[in-house]
């Protein structure tokens, strides 16, 4: 069994109502499920798995492929922990504002700025565009066994990269809420005229179980 499969059974033997109520299927990017572990505000957990075709592979600063997740801050402070797969990376960004003739710089690069309605808070999503922004690289940070974890505040800027048909996990724990948050997110897709059919399934129970149990064996 993997490390973290007591944990999970615990989860499932206390949980397994909220767990099926709130777990999502192709949750911010088609091929990655979403587990809701623990729905208490300011220590909510949540379960990330990107499946063998996810689309998170598009996620690279300044790369050719359109995002399949945004660059986004988050409303409240979270710890990124990996616990089964392959390397994913937590890609962080800021926002400067030089003027665009600066853009060919190093590690300065245009994205749209886009102000978004949460499927997951409102039940609906939705994004309307703002305005044309330079993003700065800041880091790439890989996520493993030997590097598990990362803290991000609520106001830092990030996506998640893992490699094309690589099968990885990790959790998003909530912390610290964060009054002021902004919904903006920043893109090099037309995410105003992006199709969501398909995304924000429901999870079926048996859905649920199997997946669980294949990645750690319980």
């Amino acid at each position: 069994m993997h490390k973290f499969g007591n944990i999970t059974k615990h989860f499932i033997r206390h949980h397994l109502n909220l767990m099926v109520s709130k777990s999502l299927i192709n949750c911010h990017a088609r091929g990655v499920d979403s587990v809701l572990f623990d729905d208490n505000a300011g220590s909510r957990i949540r379960l990330f798995i990107a499946n063998e075709g996810h689309e998170l592979w598009k996620n690279r600063f300044a790369g050719t492929e359109k995002l399949s997740t945004a660059f986004h801050p988050h409303h409240c402070d979270i710890t990124l922990v990996h616990v089964y797969g392959s390397h994913l990376t937590n890609i962080q960004v800021d926002v400067i504002d030089d003027h665009p003739e600066f853009v060919s710089k190093r590690n300065h690069f245009l994205y749209t700025e886009f102000d978004y309605q949460s499927q997951i808070t409102t039940g609906k999503c939705r994004f309307k565009e703002i305005a044309t922004r330079n993003l700065r690289l800041l880091s790439e940070t890989n996520l493993d066994e030997d590097n598990e974890s990362v803290f991000l505040k609520s106001t830092d800027i990030h996506t998640i990269y893992v490699p094309k048909k690589c099968v990885c996990a990790w959790l998003v724990m909530e912390g610290k809420s964060n009054p002021n948050y902004k919904s903006l997110c920043y893109s090099n897709a037309s995410l105003n005229k992006i199709k969501t059919t398909g995304m924000y399934k429901p999870m079926p129970k048996e859905y649920l179980l199997n997946t669980l149990s294949n990645i750690f064996g319980i």
